[in-house]
């Protein structure tokens, strides 16, 4: 939203349901980019990654229809990690999210090592993680975002937790409703 050069058909607000608008606070004294105001205004339509635990569904009230979704693992991936012992790292915005989530998988988490978002893993970075996981005997784990970015000699050594978003029946229908009347609009 913030590239005004560019044409938007269709903008999705996206917010993390546990934290909201956190401090209210735009870049670099808070998580937001823009005023809440000022993006609902360009907003088709606003997502909660997770349940709105701050209230925020409330503020924005009905100028923005709100999408309500939730974070799935992989099965195979769960299967995998059930039961293993594992240390966790991740450079996401809000990697705690993340070490959560693995250990709802049943993963015995031994230690978690949080990196700044978007962290461009050093191979030292990466050699004291492999190391301190071998003392400990498990498994390094990361999630997607950071194990595409790793140099692929690391990405064999590291098991990405491999996750996805699922809407309701509804609330898909009403999204793919939403895409398909811009996609008709910009047909004709």
């Amino acid at each position: 939203m913030q590239n005004v050069w560019l044409k938007k058909d269709f903008t999705l607000i996206v917010f993390d349901g546990e934290i909201g608008l956190a401090n209210n606070q735009i870049l670099p004294s808070g998580p937001l980019r823009q005023s809440l105001a000022s993006g609902l205004k360009s907003a088709d339509l606003v997502v909660f990654n997770g349940p709105d635990k701050t209230g925020l569904q409330e503020k924005i009230g009905d100028s923005v229809a709100c999408l309500h979704t939730q974070l799935i693992v992989n099965p195979v991936t769960a299967v995998e990690l059930k039961g293993k012992t594992v240390l966790g790292f991740a450079g996401i915005g809000r990697p705690e999210r993340f070490f959560e989530t693995l250990r709802d998988t049943g993963a015995n988490v031994l230690h978690t090592r949080p990196f700044a978002d978007h962290h461009l893993y050093s191979d030292a970075d990466l050699t004291r993680l492999y190391m301190e996981a071998n003392q400990l005997g498990a498994q390094l784990v990361t999630t997607q975002k950071d194990w595409v970015r790793l140099p692929p000699e690391w990405r064999e050594r590291i098991l990405a937790m491999d996750v996805s978003i699922q809407l309701g029946h509804e609330q898909s229908e009403m999204l793919l409703s939403r895409i398909n009347a811009v996609l008709t609009e910009k047909k004709s």
